[in-house]
């Protein structure tokens, strides 16, 4: 394959292949490292570089020298927040579903700060993958996510304190 062959394949079949429910998932980043690797290591060869070049010159941007491949982990994190957003926006049926999840998840963590908000606060404690790897996304990107009327759990009367919290200080 030549080498202009092997940059659109990667382009064109690979990225949209493998990214097309990228939303859905819930990878870690050391799972798609597994994923990736081999697939990588042959594109890259098929393109002309070394295959043992550095990660970071690999996914690095074009404009930076780098080779401009995308990192899956980084494509579901966007695709994850794309989707989030695109469905509370249109307020239709998923949208409404999606802010029902949202609202049941923090409040199963049971914190008093909108946990896609402050996505750099752990809560050990926290079900549900999808949610709590867009936290994780959110935090090593250092980004937020403000959704307007989500429940918080609030002290009702003076002295009231929140376990949840008081239990994530002990941790």
């Amino acid at each position: 394959i030549a080498r202009q062959t092997a940059r659109r394949a990667y382009h064109n079949v690979y990225l949209p292949s493998l990214s097309y429910s990228l939303a859905t998932t819930s990878l870690l980043r050391e799972q798609f490292k597994k994923v990736e690797s081999s697939s990588i290591t042959a594109l890259l060869t098929k393109m002309g570089y070394n295959r043992c070049t550095p990660t970071e010159v690999v996914f690095g941007p074009t404009d930076r020298l780098g080779i401009g491949m995308r990192n899956l982990y980084t494509e579901q994190g966007i695709a994850k927040i794309v989707q989030c957003l695109k469905h509370i926006r249109n307020g239709g049926q998923v949208g409404k579903l999606m802010t029902i999840a949202i609202q049941w998840f923090q409040k199963r963590c049971g914190v008093s700060w909108p946990i896609l908000e402050y996505p750099e606060k752990h809560i050990p404690h926290a079900e549900g993958v999808w949610f709590i790897s867009l936290q994780q996304f959110l935090q090593e990107v250092g980004c937020a996510l403000s959704i307007h009327q989500i429940y918080t759990t609030n002290e009702m009367r003076i002295n009231d304190r929140i376990i949840m919290e008081d239990a994530i200080h002990s941790w």
